[in-house]
C-alpha cells in the first residue's frame, strides 16, 4: 500500500465514509501505520497503547478478531474493565441487544454462528469497549437487507445519542449514501473526490469502479429532465416527492 500526501479529517460525532480503497483500516487502527501520522483530537498517536478506549475496528476479515470459542467469553473479555461481574453481565447483554441479538446467543460457539451473526458479535465486542471512534470495514458484506437497515438505525443511535465518531470503509455506495455525513473517494492512492454525500454522488463514479447510489441515480436522471426532485436519503421520502410532483 502506498498512500502519498493523504490528508483526511474525521469530524467528531459524525459518520465519514471512505470508498475506493479498503486498505486504510489497518492504518486508521494503527495496526500498520508504516510511517503515516495518525491524530485523534489533534493529538498525534505514537503507539497502539494510546488507542485504549479510543478506537475500535470491525475488520473485513472479522473472524480473525475472535479470541475465544463462545459468544459469552468473547463479550466478557471486552467488558471486564467494568467494576463488578454483575455490571459486566448486564453490559454483555446490552451489547448483544444493540446488535439485534438476545441472551440465547451467550452459550453459542463462534463456529456455530452464521456469517451474519458472527459479524454482529464482532460489532457487539467493539461496542462493549465503548470507544470514541468506531471503524467499520465492509460492514454490510454478508448482511441481509433487514440486518443492514438495523445497522443503519444503530449507527444513527451511536452518533446522535452516544456521540460516537463512525468511519465507514466500504464500496457499498447505497449504504454509504443512506448513513454518511461526509464522503472521501480514493483512487490510485489519492483522494480524488470529497464532500457531502450529495455532492460526491452526483459525479460519475464508473471510472473509479464504483456505482452511483440507486436513489442518486434516479434523482440525477430526473434533474437532467428538468424534474427538480430534492436530494433524499430514504426511498420513501423520494416517493412522496414524486407523488407531490405528479399531482
Amino acid at each position: 500500500m502506498k498512500l502519498e500526501n493523504l490528508n483526511m479529517t474525521f469530524k467528531k460525532n459524525s459518520v465519514t465514509a471512505i470508498s475506493g480503497n479498503n486498505s486504510l483500516a489497518k492504518v486508521l487502527s494503527l495496526a500498520d501505520t508504516n510511517g503515516y501520522i495518525v491524530k485523534i483530537n489533534n493529538e498525534e498517536v505514537i503507539d497502539k497503547s494510546m488507542y485504549t478506549k479510543k478506537i475500535m475496528v470491525v475488520y473485513k476479515d472479522f473472524y480473525e478478531q475472535f479470541l475465544f470459542d463462545t459468544v459469552y467469553k468473547e463479550l466478557y473479555f471486552y467488558s471486564k474493565h467494568l467494576s463488578n461481574k454483575k455490571d459486566v453481565d448486564k453490559h454483555v447483554l446490552d451489547s448483544l441487544k444493540m446488535v439485534g441479538l438476545d441472551n440465547t446467543y451467550l452459550n453459542r460457539t463462534i463456529d456455530s454462528l452464521s456469517i451474519s451473526e458472527a459479524k454482529k458479535i464482532a460489532l457487539a465486542s467493539v461496542l462493549s469497549v465503548n470507544p470514541k471512534i468506531i471503524i467499520l470495514e465492509d460492514i454490510t458484506k454478508y448482511l441481509d437487507n433487514k440486518s443492514v437497515l438495523e445497522l443503519v438505525k444503530l449507527i444513527r443511535l451511536l452518533k446522535t445519542k452516544y456521540n460516537k465518531t463512525i468511519i465507514l470503509i466500504s464500496n457499498d455506495t447505497d449504504f454509504i449514501h443512506l448513513i454518511s455525513d461526509y464522503v472521501y473517494i480514493i483512487n490510485n492512492d489519492k483522494v480524488i473526490l470529497e464532500g457531502d454525500k450529495y455532492t460526491v454522488f452526483k459525479e460519475d463514479l464508473k471510472k473509479y469502479n464504483l456505482k452511483q447510489p440507486k436513489i442518486m441515480y434516479f434523482i440525477t436522471k430526473a434533474r437532467n429532465k428538468n424534474i427538480r426532485l430534492p436530494y433524499r436519503d430514504e426511498i420513501n421520502d423520494l416517493m412522496k416527492d414524486i407523488y407531490r410532483y405528479v399531482n
